[in-house]
C-alpha cells in the first residue's frame, strides 16, 4: 500500500464519520422531503464508502512502502500559492460585503476582480463575462429557485428605502 493512499483513505474515512455523526443532531428527513442533514448525511457516507475503497485497493501487500518519486503533474507549483491566496482574500472579502451591496453587484465585483488580477483577463472581457454571470446567477436563484437574495445598499437607493 502505498504511503500516500494509506493516509488519505484514513482521512477520508474519519472525515466522513465526522459528518455522518453529526448530521444526526439534525433530521434526515421530515414530512416535506429531506431535512437539514440529508446532505451532510449522504456525503458522509460517500466518504466512507470511497475511503474503504481506497484502502482495500491498496492494501496488496499489507506492509506500508513509499510511493514512487511523484510526476512533474503530481508535485505542488508554489508559485501558484499566490493566487490561492488572492483567492482567498477576495472570498473573504465577497463574505463581508454580500449583505451590504447586494448580491447582484457583490457577484459582478468578485468575478471582475478575479479575472482581471488573478487570471489576469483582460478588463473588456472580465467586464462582459462578469455582467452576464451576475445576470444568469441572479435569474437562477431570484426567479427560477425563488431564493431571496440581498438588495443591497443601491437597489434599496434606486427602489427609494
Amino acid at each position: 500500500m502505498q504511503k500516500e493512499n494509506f493516509y488519505s483513505s484514513i482521512f477520508f474515512f474519519l472525515v466522513g464519520i465526522a459528518f455522518t455523526l453529526g448530521s444526526l443532531k439534525f433530521s434526515i428527513w421530515d414530512r416535506y422531503g429531506p431535512g437539514a442533514a440529508f446532505f451532510p448525511f449522504v456525503l458522509g457516507l460517500i466518504f466512507c464508502i470511497l475511503s474503504l475503497i481506497l484502502f482495500l485497493n491498496n492494501i496488496g501487500t499489507g506492509k506500508i512502502e513509499k510511493s514512487p518519486k511523484a510526476a512533474r503533474s503530481d508535485r505542488i507549483d508554489y508559485s501558484n500559492i499566490r493566487k490561492v491566496v488572492q483567492y482567498l482574500i477576495f472570498l473573504v472579502c465577497f463574505y463581508f460585503i454580500f449583505e451590504w451591496i447586494g448580491f447582484v453587484l457583490t457577484i459582478f465585483i468578485f468575478i471582475a476582480t478575479v479575472m482581471i488580477f488573478v487570471s489576469k483577463r483582460g478588463v473588456k472581457m472580465a467586464l462582459i463575462s462578469s455582467i452576464l454571470f451576475a445576470f444568469i446567477t441572479y435569474l437562477l436563484f431570484s426567479r427560477l429557485l425563488n431564493v431571496t437574495l440581498p438588495d443591497g445598499w443601491l437597489i434599496n437607493l434606486i427602489k427609494g428605502y
